[in-house]
């Protein structure tokens, strides 16, 4: 099995993982951290190969998901304060 693709996308780990666990599968996966900057969780989204056939969508599915583990950390270091 091929390593997944690993990207920085707005201060963010991001992993590119296409037709690697499943064929016709890709995944955009990225970590939620403790305040501590630990990983204690992960948020991902899968779509066909078909539906990311245009490099604008994956990159567009990227910026959503760590769009939502910036609000989720969010929420959650407040929640520790």
């Amino acid at each position: 099995m091929a390593t997944p693709d690993i990207n920085i996308m707005n201060g963010r780990v991001v992993s590119f993982d296409r037709d690697q666990l499943y064929d016709g599968w890709h995944t955009v996966a990225t970590s939620i951290k403790d305040t501590g900057d630990k990983p204690i969780a992960a948020i991902e989204t899968s779509y066909t190969a078909d539906e990311a056939s245009a490099f604008d969508l994956e990159i567009n599915m990227a910026g959503q998901l760590t769009k939502a583990a910036d609000t989720i950390e969010e929420r959650l270091h407040a929640r520790q304060d």
